[in-house]
């Protein structure tokens, strides 16, 4: 962590890659805890998965899921 003018910031760093038009995977860390994921993208539909595990374990492991849906432009 740094602290610049009483305000601190941390580091993230993640990185994505598209095996396929369809299938993603995702992996990510910062100073308090990593994540790994996944993401299904068919058309304007997108699925999207991923589990945080806090290094500190002062929680249990987190799972997210999202379903999005990209309105088609006007024509």
């Amino acid at each position: 962590d740094y602290v610049l003018d009483n305000q601190s910031s941390e580091w993230q760093a993640g990185v994505e890659y598209w095996l396929s038009p369809l299938l993603a995977i995702r992996g990510g860390l910062n100073a308090d805890e990593y994540a790994l994921g996944t993401g299904l993208k068919s058309g304007n539909l997108s699925l999207d998965f991923s589990w945080t595990k806090p290094k500190d374990n002062s929680v249990t492991d987190i799972y997210r899921i999202s379903i999005s849906l990209k309105e088609s432009p006007k024509k």
